[in-house]
């Protein structure tokens, strides 16, 4: 994933938004650099999580801790099958908000789209 368009960041206006109605918690697909929430995950699909103090954590520690609640996710647009696959299942625990780009000719979309 060394494309560029996958370290772009969500315009601040729109996450300001969407953060009125959800109430984010964690930034699931961030850096420290450009994190919107005070925890954030370098690589959520490894699952760490770090925050504005330095500390390091595992997801399923600040979901057992009720730490989050609200999960926002701008995922990489070259590949976002497996954050949105990740996504699926970690909603049981919290809510997430995925911001993904529409295209129903691909076959991540397809396979979303049936739930």
């Amino acid at each position: 994933m060394s494309k560029e368009s996958c370290c772009w960041q969500t315009p601040q206006e729109l996450f300001d938004e969407l953060d009125k109605i959800h109430h984010f918690d964690i930034d699931l697909c961030a850096t420290k650099a450009n994190s919107k929430c005070d925890f954030w995950c370098d690589d959520y699909l490894l699952n760490t999580v770090d925050d504005k103090d330095g500390g390091g954590f595992y997801l399923h520690e600040l979901i057992d801790l009720n730490a989050i609640h609200s999960g926002f996710m701008n995922p990489p647009y070259s590949c976002p099958k497996p954050f949105i696959e990740k996504a699926w299942w970690d909603s049981r625990y919290m809510k997430i908000v995925c911001l993904v780009k529409c295209d129903t000719s691909t076959k991540w979309w397809g396979t979303f789209w049936e739930y």
